[in-house]
């Protein structure tokens, strides 16, 4: 390669990069509910007992609680700092951030604990950009190095906020991103060792993890022979139930319900507020993409799809009528669906690579 090209890819890749982090910062910001000045716009990290240090602390309310991976992650991260430097390190902050300072009340966050939030604040940073160069990585397998792969974790990224409009937020959610798109790289790159690792992560994370294994099972259904197949999906399956028997064991003195059964509030909600606009937005972007690109897509965003009906009924059944974070799970693939609909209006059709075929 010629100095001229290296020069210009790495002042291509520089300009990506800062995309990147601009638009990733923005995210964050978005997500705690805070402005580019960090002044408080509204309190969404906390909400009826289910507060960032609860979490941390691992008292909070099932289900909350078993979605323990970050969290927990935190915890041992602050544990691991010995308590002179810790308590160094937050004089440090209180005096040379009064602004954020100023701020944690409207947070709701305590001032004590200002270095486990930071701490915090920086592994859902770290998942966040893992989502990123996932994604990237996803749909260069899928299409292809190129423009496209750079421009597709931009798009992800600024449609993020579409989804943080309603609801509490929880350290969990740049997780749940970062693993299903992971997840399904790892799948399409036919990686079942690291896969079978990342799913274990994934389901500690939080349990809609499961809904892996189903596109895990779509899609290899007429691609591994029979035996393997049955042999995969039982012990992804066996998987799920141990992870999910670990988490209600370590936390069954925590106070709530494993899963928080919420029809009869939404039908309430639904007469009360009629159809929900980002709802409908969410899945009519995303029924117009499939129409449009069925034939075209890949077989691995086909097999996505399978997570479109367990998710709504968890919506219905388990969620807040009008709060769409609960189709996070959607996100890595039904990104990529929409993107590629908007690059064929426009005439910039992706090709789809020849691994990523039905085959």
């Amino acid at each position: 390669m010629r100095a001229g090209e290296v020069w210009k890819r790495a002042a291509r890749l520089a300009v990506i990069g800062a995309l990147y982090a601009a638009i990733g910062t923005w995210v964050a910001l978005e997500w705690l509910g805070l402005d580019s000045r960090l002044r408080v716009t509204r309190v969404v990290t906390s909400a009826s007992g289910i507060t960032p240090a609860a979490m941390i602390d691992g008292t909070g309310p099932k289900p909350f609680v078993l979605r323990a991976l970050v969290p927990v992650t935190v915890r041992l991260i602050r544990e691991a700092i010995p308590d002179p430097t810790a308590r160094r390190w937050w004089l440090k902050l209180l005096r040379r951030h009064p602004r954020l300072v100023a701020e944690l009340p409207f947070l709701e966050w305590e001032e004590e604990r200002l270095l486990d939030y930071l701490i915090a604040v920086a592994v859902m940073h770290l998942c966040l950009l893992g989502f990123v160069l996932a994604m990237r990585a996803l749909y260069t397998q899928l299409h292809g190095a190129g423009w496209r792969a750079d421009l597709l974790p931009l798009a992800a990224l600024a449609s993020l906020p579409f989804f943080f409009q309603k609801g509490t937020h929880f350290l969990y959610d740049f997780a749940t991103l970062m693993f299903m798109a992971l997840g399904l790289l790892l799948l399409e790159r036919r990686r079942f060792v690291a896969w079978y690792a990342v799913l274990v992560l994934a389901l500690l994370n939080k349990e809609t993890a499961a809904l892996l294994v189903l596109v895990f099972a779509v899609r290899f259904a007429r691609v591994l022979p029979n035996r393997a197949w049955v042999l995969h999906v039982a012990l992804q399956l066996a998987l799920v139930v141990a992870v999910r028997s670990l988490l209600l064991h370590a936390y069954r003195d925590n106070p709530g319900e494993p899963v928080r059964w919420s029809l009869s509030r939404n039908l309430v909600l639904m007469r009360q507020h009629g159809l929900d606009g980002p709802t409908l937005v969410l899945f009519v972007v995303l029924a117009l993409a499939v129409v449009a690109r069925w034939r075209q897509e890949p077989a691995l965003l086909k097999a996505a799809l399978v997570m479109v009906p367990p998710l709504c009924a968890a919506y219905l059944f388990a969620g807040v009528y009008g709060e769409i974070r609960i189709f996070y799970e959607l996100v890595p693939a039904g990104a990529i669906w929409a993107f590629d609909a908007a690059l064929a209006a426009f005439g910039a059709t992706p090709t789809v690579a020849p691994d990523a075929k039905d085959s």
